[in-house]
């Protein structure tokens, strides 16, 4: 009876599930509730490697596919412990929210002991009323959830709802996992309608070369009629390694005020290692219920033209192609004479100071006379030497 009762208030108080003795433990997790399968699946990861790349302890060898599964399922786990926690009778939704994500932190604390604390279980939450967003944190895993109350039922119920319910996640969380994952979230301001606005960066570590590959997403909530979670803003890229800091980032991440700036670099043919050369930063105006698009700013733009007619040459795209060039005839030069597969690559090497407002980019050889027309840069000229 003393253990029966033990799991009678284990079941009403969320967060008391941490203090349970393993005997109301194991009675408990007969009944599919959220944090025994939690601790039940977390238990099964127990004696994984902290991390995919076996960068704070034994290398795994290859990434596991049972890894990936029980991180999966884990995620499905604490995404059904928080709904079930945002719905119990008479609770404070961030307070319960909040006790949910710390009983789980604290069952990682005390069965991953043995991994670093970053590469145990952790989160941070962001509320954004009348929606939260929960980023989730786990060996080389991470992802987030969003989760608010729709305004009407959902199928086949009917009616007004005061039900929360998980309503969306990033599409990295069922990808191949090969890689040391970071997310981050932050608010948005928003618009006239009063939205509830985050956006999400991802960042993708290549457990090789330690290459990262960036993506932001900007999400709107909108509780009308069953609910629904817009993508507003969408941006892939890659982060700088910081080997040629004379190139580098144009600037930091902004997502303060009405318009906001997503920095990120990306890889191409001018790059001169396994490092993306090329950097920019997008801007956005995000002050109306309609996001709008500023403009770019890259480090170097005149090598960005020379990247751009590489690669749409390569891609035989004649149009493309002219709004790079000084003329007809440069484009279809260039798209007659580019050879495949072009990348500068040049171990140790460099690109001449950008300027005044010609320049001349040899690779291999390839050689592009630019002009600086209007504020743009274009292809005045293209050789390419003799075989």
């Amino acid at each position: 009876m003393k253990c029966l009762t033990c799991c009678q208030i284990g079941i009403t108080l969320l967060s008391a599930w941490v203090w349970l003795t393993p005997q109301c433990r194991g009675q408990q997790a007969m009944s599919g509730e959220p944090l025994p399968k939690f601790e039940a699946t977390i238990t099964k990861l127990g004696p994984a490697s902290p991390d995919d790349c076996g960068w704070d302890g034994p290398s795994p060898g290859e990434f596991s596919g049972d890894s990936a599964k029980l991180e999966n399922d884990l995620f499905g786990d604490v995404d059904a412990a928080i709904v079930q926690a945002l719905n119990a009778p008479g609770s404070n939704p961030k307070t319960a929210i909040g006790q949910a994500l710390e009983s789980m932190r604290a069952l990682s604390e005390r069965i991953n002991k043995a991994w670093p604390p970053k590469r145990r279980f952790h989160y941070e939450l962001l509320d954004i009323d009348p929606a939260f967003v929960v980023t989730y944190h786990i060996r080389s895993r991470s992802t987030w959830s969003a989760f608010g109350v729709a305004a009407e039922a959902s199928w086949p119920n009917k009616g007004s709802n005061a039900k929360w319910a998980q309503v969306g996640e990033d599409e990295f969380r069922w990808q191949q996992v090969d890689s040391d994952q970071e997310m981050e979230v932050h608010p948005l301001e928003r618009g006239p309608s009063r939205q509830a606005r985050f956006l999400a960066k991802s960042s993708h570590i290549s457990c090789g070369d330690g290459i990262t590959g960036l993506d932001y997403s900007a999400w709107e909530w909108n509780p009308a009629s069953i609910g629904s979670l817009e993508q507003l803003i969408g941006r892939k890229g890659a982060a700088s390694r910081g080997d040629y800091p004379e190139y580098g980032p144009v600037g930091p991440l902004e997502t303060n005020g009405s318009k906001i700036g997503l920095p990120y670099c990306e890889w191409s043919a001018v790059d001169l290692d396994v490092d993306a050369l090329l950097c920019s930063i997008d801007t956005y105006d995000i002050s109306g219920d309609a996001v709008r698009f500023l403009g770019t700013r890259t480090n170097r733009p005149d090598l960005e033209t020379v990247a751009k007619a590489i690669q749409y040459a390569d891609d035989r795209d004649y149009r493309a192609v002219l709004a790079f060039s000084a003329s007809p005839t440069v484009a279809r030069r260039l798209v007659a004479l580019m050879p495949p597969s072009i990348t500068a690559n040049i171990n140790g090497g460099s690109y001449p100071p950008l300027r005044g407002n010609h320049e001349t980019i040899d690779i291999g050889g390839l050689h592009f006379a630019l002009e600086k027309r209007n504020g743009l840069w274009i292809v005045l000229r293209f050789t390419v030497d003799p075989d």
